[in-house]
């Protein structure tokens, strides 16, 4: 199905952050309009503490032809997060409910020095 590597992301607690990932199939960009919804789950020691998703906008699709997206992490996600290494995972659901894991790695949550509240 879709050809991506196994791919880290470090981030610093309590800090914007955007990554952008292109999904490639053969080669080539990979057509995201046959895809209903995009899913990313942050675990760490068995727990879901982290949830993105074209659903409430902190995935977004910035080019489907091109197999292009943004992840959107926000301070408000990580700021009282306590883990340090954590599992992720990106998966597609498609129209028919078929759901397909296409990405997943390790997640580095970093402490910050400087901590601005709100």
């Amino acid at each position: 199905m879709v050809e991506i590597a196994r791919a880290d992301i470090e981030i610093k607690r309590g800090d914007s952050e955007e990554k952008i990932i292109t999904f490639k199939k053969g080669g080539q960009p990979f057509d995201l309009s046959v895809v209903e919804r995009i899913d990313m789950h942050v675990k760490s020691d068995g727990k879901v503490l982290i949830k993105l998703s074209t659903k409430d906008n902190s995935i977004r699709v910035l080019d489907a032809s091109q197999g292009q997206i943004l992840l959107n992490i926000t301070p408000i996600l990580t700021a009282t997060k306590k883990f340090d290494l954590g599992d992720y995972d990106i998966q597609f659901i498609y129209a028919s409910k078929r759901i397909k894991t296409v990405l997943e790695g390790s997640f580095i949550l970093n402490s910050d020095v400087t901590y601005i509240k709100g």
